[in-house]
């Protein structure tokens, strides 16, 4: 039972992780987006 709390909690942190980058990608895309607004690219 305890190996399978290690488990989970290494999972949920490695979860944040994926949640972290994922917004940090968001930003990017949304300031890539912004530019391309601004600049008539899209």
């Amino acid at each position: 039972l305890s190996r399978l709390r290690q488990q989970l909690t290494s999972a949920n942190d490695e979860m944040d992780r994926l949640t972290e980058r994922s917004n940090a990608i968001s930003m990017v895309l949304e300031v890539i987006s912004d530019i391309a607004e601004q600049t008539n690219l899209l």
